[in-house]
Formats: C-alpha cells, sequence, structure tokens
C-alpha cells in the first residue's frame, strides 16, 4: 500500500492492482470508509487533521488486514508538511 497526502485528501494505491476486494476501515470508528477493487482509491482528508485508517482485504476466509496508514494534513500556515506512514504484516515506510 502506497499513502499520499493531496491537497485534502489521502491517497492510497494498492500494491497488488485491481480485482482484489479490499476495505478501508477508520482505526478510531471502526467506520468503513470505502470498499471496492479499484486499484486505489482517494478519501478526504481536511487541513489541520490526521486519519489512522486500516487496509483489510475481504477473502474466503474473512477480513485480513493488509496495512495500516497514518497520515497528517497540516494547516498551510504551520509550514510543516503532511506526513503518512504505512505499516504491514513484513514493513514498514
Amino acid at each position: 500500500v502506497l499513502a499520499r497526502v493531496q491537497e485534502q485528501s489521502l491517497e492510497l494505491t494498492f500494491s497488488d492492482g485491481s480485482g482484489v476486494d479490499r476495505a478501508v476501515v477508520d482505526d478510531r470508528t471502526h467506520r468503513v470508509l470505502w470498499r471496492g477493487t479499484d486499484a486505489s482509491t482517494s478519501l478526504p482528508l481536511s487541513r489541520s487533521s490526521s486519519a489512522n485508517v486500516v487496509v483489510v482485504s475481504m477473502t474466503a476466509r474473512g477480513a485480513e488486514p493488509v496495512a495500516a496508514v497514518t497520515a497528517t494534513n497540516p494547516d498551510p500556515s504551520s509550514r510543516l508538511t503532511p506526513l503518512t506512514a504505512v505499516t504491514t504484516p513484513t514493513e514498514t515506510s
């Protein structure tokens, strides 16, 4: 999973491409924010906010976590840059 903050959105790109049924779940509220088979998605992320989401692959055995994503979108006047961190079962970037 690749993640980046662009303007007022969190863009997620899935390395396994399209055709895989997956969901993106808000780790704070446990609400499903997106579900589909597209190779990428864009979620709203307003200025001066952050997001913690879990990407889940939907399989015959049930839901399997694929990655956890943390992203920040600071206020432009702060002169801080957006931050993204992706943790998977095998690596962190």
